[in-house]
């Protein structure tokens, strides 16, 4: 009986134990009331800060916020964001032990840690007025990808992938790319379920971006739109007006993009004929992280557009690594601390830089 309850200890108890305090020793110092020029403004103004994301197309931030949220505070954000992050962080890891039968626990609890517990979304999740809005739109798509793993019916789990990964793109557009790395990934680990990922996964993400753009479509009859996303990343529209290193940039990216499309061309057509493609996957799953820069041309757009491609790039190689051999268990551990303490880190910084802000818009308060 000990030695049953010890092995239920370590197998399911104690991951899930690690998890939740390694992300939550990570995000420690959000914990802090802090808060920036857009969060003031959220503040003093909330009905302008959401019609500047209805006319950013951000729908699903609206929606949440007038269901869910209605009087912003933010002091309590932390508090719900970061239980939302151990709740993804440990729904990753038990995806990971349902459907990967290469996995181990050790090699699913670092997964789940790191994908979590990164600068990159660190940087989205610095923005705290829209920080519960985000978590929410990676729940559904961590519910969309188990959705389409289940053995539930093909229409079903077309229907109700593509409305969760359809939310999340109206949550905020860039999980569309987050969405295709995950994909890949999932398309690589998951072997025995590759032909149930192509005719489940791959519609889903088609049909939540149609509905986006119908959902684009029809509320532009209402709202205004913004053009700062296109004056911001767009590059491809004015290529005229940038400089020579810019102009080389967005070569270089058009040149990738290409590449890019020839090697998943190539990738299908090996798939179709039953031939060797883990090679070619793993490319393209890293290759997947330059998917934004594809789309708008922009070589250094904000680290934070990346958050989801990122962690699902950057875990899953550390994940890939860590499978093959116990070996670089160890060096992939130390790589995994490492992003813990830059996230803490940036976190900590950030936390000074918003309390210099305060003082000097005390300090000009005071002056005027």
């Amino acid at each position: 009986m000990m030695e049953e309850n010890k092995n239920l200890f370590k197998r399911k108890i104690f991951p899930l134990l690690i998890i939740t305090c390694a992300i939550t020793l990570t995000y420690f110092p959000y914990f802090k009331n802090t808060f920036g020029i857009d969060t003031s403004t959220m503040i003093k103004s909330q009905g302008q800060m959401l019609s500047g994301y209805l006319s950013q197309g951000r729908f699903g931030m609206v929606w949440i916020f007038e269901l869910l949220i209605h009087r912003y505070n933010n002091q309590i954000v932390p508090f719900i964001v970061i239980p939302l992050l151990v709740g993804a962080g440990i729904y990753l890891y038990f995806t990971l032990n349902k459907y990967d039968k290469e996995s181990s626990d050790f090699a699913a609890s670092l997964f789940a840690i790191v994908f979590i517990c990164n600068p990159v979304v660190y940087a989205q999740l610095y923005f705290k007025m829209q920080a519960i809005q985000i978590v929410i739109g990676v729940f559904c798509v961590l519910l969309g990808i188990n959705l389409s793993l289940s053995r539930l019916r093909t229409s079903v789990k077309i229907i109700g992938s593509g409305l969760l990964f359809a939310f999340s793109f109206l949550i905020y557009q860039v999980f569309v790319f987050f969405i295709f790395s995950m994909i890949l990934f999932c398309f690589y680990v998951f072997r025995d379920k590759r032909q149930q990922i192509l005719q489940v996964m791959v519609p889903s993400w088609l049909v939540a971006s149609l509905i986006y753009f119908l959902s684009y479509f029809l509320a532009s009859f209402m709202i205004h739109y913004s053009s700062y996303g296109n004056e911001t990343y767009m590059m491809w529209n004015k290529l005229p007006e940038l400089g020579n290193l810019q102009k080389i940039g967005a070569l270089f990216i058009a040149l990738f993009a290409l590449a890019y499309l020839f090697l998943l061309i190539i990738t299908i057509r090996r798939f179709r004929a039953k031939k060797e493609i883990n090679v070619l996957l793993l490319i393209l799953l890293i290759g997947s992280i330059m998917t934004f820069n594809m789309a708008f041309g922009n070589l250094r757009p904000a680290p934070r557009v990346y958050f989801g491609t990122f962690s699902t790039v950057f875990s899953g190689i550390l994940y890939l690594g860590i499978r093959k051999g116990n070996g670089l268990k160890y060096l992939f551990l130390l790589i995994i601390l490492f992003s813990m303490f830059f996230t803490f880190s940036l976190s900590h910084k950030a936390n000074l830089s918003y309390e210099n802000d305060q003082i000097l818009t005390e300090n000009v308060m005071k002056y005027a």
